[in-house]
């Protein structure tokens, strides 16, 4: 073999936010939570979410919604190669305790998710999966970037994973006394989709002010 090539990767992007969280910290664990219980009999899960689920708009948090913008930036600069920022849509937090953890998932309605991690231990992982399923499976006695299904990342307080929002994952049961917290996000972009050309162009924020234009008066 001369040469190869690994085609069209899944970006997943980490990001050190070198700031105090010590107030940000206390500030989540001062907030409401609700039980959330998945219905997925493959991989049931049990977590608990804030109540709030837009809480990189509060003021408590304005530190750590300028690191996220910067770092949601940097990835659409140079990983999606686009202009236009990704936009913050929903934000929410979540506590796992001893015993808990969250099911194979993806997320929905957004661009990009991230997750910045605000109190972790070495133990804790995250999981993506593969989301195209193989037509002919071969088991391999070696496992690589080219052939694995899965990847676990170690997670660690004061990071923030940036990933495809249509990407599934996972997040490893909490096996130690202390409560993991974390806050999630999605995003959303406000630009250009596909091409006039191409008879595939979409841009929500054109559509918006064309609809508030056609408003009757």
């Amino acid at each position: 073999m001369n040469e190869t090539y690994e085609l069209f990767p899944t970006p997943v992007a980490l990001y050190e936010y070198d700031g105090s969280i010590d107030d940000e910290l206390n500030y989540l664990k001062s907030i409401a939570y609700l039980v959330r219980q998945s219905n997925n009999h493959q991989s049931p899960s049990i977590r608990l979410r804030s109540g709030d689920d837009f809480l990189l708009k509060r003021k408590e948090m304005k530190n750590i919604t300028k690191f996220v913008n910067k770092s949601l930036n940097d990835y659409a600069t140079n990983i999606l190669g686009i202009d236009e920022s990704l936009q913050v849509t929903q934000s929410w937090a979540n506590k796992s305790k001893k015993g808990n953890g969250q099911g194979k998932h993806n997320h929905p309605n957004s661009l990009i998710s991230g997750v910045f991690y605000f109190q972790t231990n070495e133990s804790a992982h995250i999981e993506f999966m593969k989301s195209a399923p193989e037509q002919l499976i071969v088991y391999p006695t070696r496992i690589n970037s080219m052939n694995a299904t899965g990847y676990s990342l170690n997670t660690k307080s004061k990071q923030c994973i940036l990933f495809p929002s249509s990407l599934n994952h996972a997040v490893s049961v909490n096996s130690s006394d202390e409560e993991h917290i974390s806050l999630s996000f999605n995003t959303f972009y406000l630009g250009d989709f596909g091409s006039k050309k191409n008879l595939t162009h979409l841009n929500v924020k054109e559509l918006t002010k064309e609809n508030k234009r056609n408003e009757p008066k």
